[in-house]
């Protein structure tokens, strides 16, 4: 997790708190608009066989691009 905050923050210029919460677990949905970009944390649906379960991931959406953070892999995300 270090080097991945590290990485986010260093290479991307993202903000620690935003960072920070991208990469905690139970955030709450979150949407921060800043000049030049947007940062959101949102639930994922995963449907299995028999369940459903949330993931949360973290958008960090500029200018030059988007950038998603998640602690499993989210298939719409993938495809």
């Amino acid at each position: 997790v270090a080097a991945t905050r590290t990485y986010l923050e260093q290479e991307f210029g993202f903000h620690p708190l935003e960072v920070e919460d991208a990469l905690s677990a139970n955030e709450r949905p979150t949407l921060r608009l800043d000049d030049d970009d947007l940062f959101l944390v949102a639930p994922a649906v995963i449907m299995g066989q028999n369940e459903e379960h949330y993931v949360e991931v973290a958008f960090f959406v500029s200018a030059s691009g988007l950038v998603t953070v998640a602690a499993h892999p989210v298939p719409v995300l993938e495809s």
